[in-house]
């Protein structure tokens, strides 16, 4: 699956860079819950490879942007990302929107299974393969790790979007693309 992601990785930072769902609604949105960083230990989860080699009790802030959905085992993931945040760090973690998901889909909402969709970004046609799962699969795996969810976002796009991207604004004014999770590790 990763195969996908390393052959368009420099098409997609420059599409990502001024799109309607990357610049204009989902990293707005992170940025604003994630809120001040000057001199945290942050950790950007979803970049590279995938390695955690990381210490316990490293990190005050682990974000991690539009990448959830692509993990497997993601109780194994927040088990992880709780496992190196320090104690009271927090993790933000955006992701598709499970309406929105099952809206396009279809089935039934409650099904935890793994989509295949094609994208059609300026630099080619790809086919990425996600999981879909209702929100309580999503959060239970957060809690069960030993998680604290401070805050469910579900952003509104960006004013700035509605200019270049009228249709999608429109869209996403109307109805959720993404939501976030602000987490929190209490205790040890």
């Amino acid at each position: 699956m990763w195969r996908i992601y390393d052959e368009m990785g420099r098409g997609y930072l420059a599409h990502a860079e001024h799109s309607a769902y990357n610049a204009f609604y989902d990293r707005p949105a992170v940025l604003a819950v994630a809120g001040e960083v000057s001199g945290l230990a942050v950790l950007d989860a979803g970049c590279g490879p995938g390695l955690l080699p990381f210490d316990d009790d490293t990190f005050d802030l682990i974000v991690c942007a539009l990448v959830i959905h692509y993990v497997a085992d993601r109780a194994a993931a927040f088990a992880e990302f709780r496992r190196v945040l320090r104690p009271g760090g927090r993790a933000v973690v955006s992701t598709q929107h499970p309406t929105t998901d099952w809206l396009r889909k279809g089935g039934s909402y409650f099904d935890v299974k793994e989509e295949d969709d094609g994208w059609s970004p300026p630099h080619g046609e790809h086919r990425v393969r996600y999981w879909r799962e209702p929100l309580t699969t999503l959060t239970a795996a957060a809690t069960d790790a030993g998680f604290l969810i401070s805050r469910l976002v579900e952003p509104l796009p960006d004013a700035a979007m509605k200019a270049d991207f009228p249709e999608d604004w429109k869209q996403l004014h109307d109805r959720p693309g993404f939501l976030i999770l602000e987490l929190l590790k209490v205790g040890a």
